[in-house]
Formats: structure tokens, sequence, C-alpha cells
């Protein structure tokens, strides 16, 4: 639904296909009971709700390969993987590559990518820190390592969440 309405907000929704990475998804412990079915819609469900999904992608680590018992570390593990599979991906290409998931995808995604150690033992904390629709940015540098940037925009506010430092990320 978020990459919907931004490709629909930037008017590219119908020039640009919505990729699935289903295994994006958060850590599977903070959800105790999973349908049998997870809890996606797949590509033809998406494309019937009026979603432009790109129906050739296929994901860099297959649904089936979740674990419901996976522990931080693999979630950590599972969502750098992802992550710097697409990157190698698309390196010969220039531009910007957008991960849209949840507060821990700010996280996980980017945490190793930029040189940290995870931090398994605080991440449920560190989502609380996360306002709605925050953004995190990393910029890759000429040595090819990857660095923390001031995001272009500001995050939503309100009482329930501190203000959002994407230094904290860093």
């Amino acid at each position: 639904q978020t990459a919907d309405k931004i490709l629909e907000g930037l008017q590219m929704k119908e020039r640009i296909p919505i990729r699935v990475e289903p295994c994006l998804f958060e850590f599977l412990k903070w959800y105790p009971v999973v349908p049998v079915k997870w809890p996606f819609l797949d590509v033809d469900e998406l494309t019937e709700n009026g979603y432009h999904v790109d129906k050739a992608y296929v994901p860099f680590y297959p649904i089936e390969s979740l674990r419901k018992d996976e522990d931080e570390l693999m979630f950590y593990t599972r969502s750098h993987f992802i992550t710097t599979s697409i990157l190698k991906n698309h390196e010969v290409q220039e531009g910007n590559i957008l991960l849209i998931g949840h507060a821990s995808t700010i996280e996980v995604c980017t945490r190793q990518l930029i040189g940290g150690q995870p931090r398994v033992n605080d991440l449920k904390f560190l989502v609380l820190r996360v306002p709605f629709l925050s953004m995190h940015c990393v910029t890759k540098q000429p040595d090819g390592t990857w660095r923390a940037a001031k995001p272009p925009i500001s995050p939503n506010k309100h009482a329930a969440v501190e203000p959002f430092d994407w230094r904290f990320f860093r």
C-alpha cells in the first residue's frame, strides 16, 4: 500500500511496477499466530486489487524459507541478505532503490550494510524510536562502503513516539 501510494504521488504508478520481496517481512516472533498462507496476498491478488506489480519478478529469498522460529540474528541475516542481493542486482545501474517496510526494516536492512553489528538485544526497543513514515537513507561512498545520510524529508510526528533521529541508525 505504501509503495503504491508513493508511486501514485510521483505520478509513476503505471511506469514503475512494484517488486514484492515477501521475506522483507518483519521479525516472525512478533507474530505468534501466522496463517497457513502467511499474511500475504500473492501477485495475482495484488493485481486484481489495483496494484501495479511486476509479475515476472522472482524474490531473492523464497517465502517457503521463512522460519517461524527464527531469532533476532536470523532476522538481521535474512534482511541483510535480501538488501545486499537487491543492491548487487542493480550495481551497474545508477539511481536510487527504495525499500519499503516497517519500523524494523530501517535497522535490519541497513545496520550491517553500514558496517555495524546487529543489535539483537535492543531490536524491540529500536523499533519504538521510529515514527510512522520514517525514512532512512544510506549512500554508497567512492570507496564502495555505505554510510547513513540525512533523509530528504522528515517523518510524521505524533505524541506516542519520540522525535526521529536518523543518526541513531548509523
